[in-house]
Order: structure tokens, then C-alpha cells, then sequence
């Protein structure tokens, strides 16, 4: 960034209910995290997403089994075919059965 040039904010667009909105007029809320954070390796899995988002708990008592908390709200259930109660989506995708992770894929 150029010195003295002011950082702006750019529209955010939420697409949670199926339809483009921007974030002001969207009663839902939302934490955003930066690309740069992502292409640095500081976000590469779930717990790094907990650590940089406000009222979000993960706790992973077993291997392929984490527990997300949000606002306390959760499930303590350590079943692998129970249901959470917070569930994770990826490219329009439910994950929340199956450990979730942001790695990058190893490229050959």
C-alpha cells in the first residue's frame, strides 16, 4: 500500500440464502477472514478459523471428531455417526461428517 493511502473496505457479498446480498442488509453474522491470511499458511485448518473468529470454540477430543462451538452452542456428542450441532460447508458442501481441513493438495 502506497503511503498515505487509506485502507478501504470492500463490499462484501453474502450468497447464505441462495441469493447474492450485500453484508448491510443480510440480518446474519459474519467473520471474515483474508485471503492473505490463507495464501501465508496461517489459516490451514479449522482451529486456526477458531483462533481468528470471535465466539467460535473447536475442541478435538478425537482424531476426525471435532466439536464446533458458536455462541456455546454445540454438541458434546462423540459419536462418528452422530450429527453436529454445527455444521461446515465447503464449495456448497456439507463436511461437517468427515474431518475438514484447508490444507493445500500436494502437487506433483
Amino acid at each position: 500500500m502506497d503511503e498515505g493511502a487509506q485502507p478501504m473496505l470492500e463490499e462484501v457479498i453474502v450468497t447464505a440464502t441462495k441469493r447474492e446480498a450485500s453484508l448491510q442488509n443480510v440480518p446474519i453474522s459474519v467473520s471474515a477472514i483474508s485471503g492473505d491470511l490463507v495464501k501465508e499458511g496461517a489459516i490451514t485448518q479449522m482451529s486456526d478459523v477458531a483462533i481468528q473468529t470471535p465466539n467460535f470454540n473447536m475442541v478435538q477430543f478425537n482424531i476426525g471428531e471435532p466439536q464446533y462451538f458458536i455462541r456455546g452452542v454445540g454438541s458434546t456428542l462423540d459419536s462418528a455417526g452422530g450429527d453436529p450441532a454445527v455444521a461446515t460447508f465447503m464449495s456448497k458442501t456439507s463436511t461437517s461428517w468427515k474431518p475438514f481441513s484447508l490444507r493445500k493438495p500436494v502437487r506433483k
